[in-house]
């Protein structure tokens, strides 16, 4: 096998294996009597590369980092990582899914997540 074959196969292997990585970012939770905010880093993550899902009572936070590869120069060795991020919280009853509100602004995530009027004080 050529250098070049092995460099390849290398670079699969590690491609293979970052798609599979992930890690939590970091979160802030607060409260209010109206409803719950969450702000997410994920730096990196662009607007596209967000996925929010609600299923079966459970919140998933979603992000991808791509490393972009420059058209004119392309790397010879690579270290930086890219990485999925991946969050999952269990929701209160006291949520109402359907208003649920998510902007991503410098690779920040923020989610307003409303009360039910029933669930307010």
């Amino acid at each position: 096998m050529s250098s070049k074959e092995i460099a390849r196969k290398e670079e699969a292997e590690m491609a293979e294996r970052e798609s599979r990585h992930s890690i939590g970012p970091r979160v802030d939770i607060r409260e209010t009597t109206e409803a719950v905010y969450v702000e997410a880093e994920m730096p990196g993550v662009g607007r596209e590369e967000v996925d929010v899902r609600l299923e079966e009572g459970e919140l998933r936070i979603l992000g991808r980092v791509t490393l972009q590869e420059p058209d004119d120069h392309p790397y010879r060795h690579i270290e930086h990582r890219s990485s999925n991020y991946e969050r999952v919280f269990r929701l209160s009853e006291a949520i109402d899914p359907d208003r649920i509100e998510a902007t991503m602004k410098n690779g920040v995530l923020f989610l307003r997540l409303p009360k039910r009027e029933e669930a307010k004080p």
